[in-house]
């Protein structure tokens, strides 16, 4: 395990006291686990930009996800709900979900 320092400022750093807290947490354990949840969102969105700018095929993207295609056809169903647009090729997303969800 590698060790990482960061710095943080007064409210980030009171936040985060309060979830370990809340959590009955070490900081740290606190810390990385928001971080962890923080990363696989990232991936998670990176995937469906990816997917939707047409750089990667729809399996790739969701190994990006680190998802099955199951519920990668799950994500693009919701991001698609809520806005059409944020998909770049709509139409061609949306179907690629629908294909998966059959």
């Amino acid at each position: 395990m590698e060790r990482v320092a960061v710095t943080l400022d007064d409210d980030l750093a009171g936040s985060l006291s309060r979830y370990a807290r809340t959590r009955r947490l070490d900081r740290n354990v606190a810390a990385e686990r928001l971080l962890a949840a923080a990363l696989a969102e990232w991936r998670r969105d990176h995937a469906l930009e990816r997917f939707a700018d047409g750089d990667v095929d729809f399996e790739r993207a969701a190994a990006l996800a680190d998802v099955d295609p199951w519920r990668f056809a799950e994500l693009l169903c919701e991001r698609a709900a809520a806005n059409p647009d944020t998909l770049g090729r709509g139409r061609v997303a949306r179907e690629a979900a629908d294909d998966w969800d059959r």
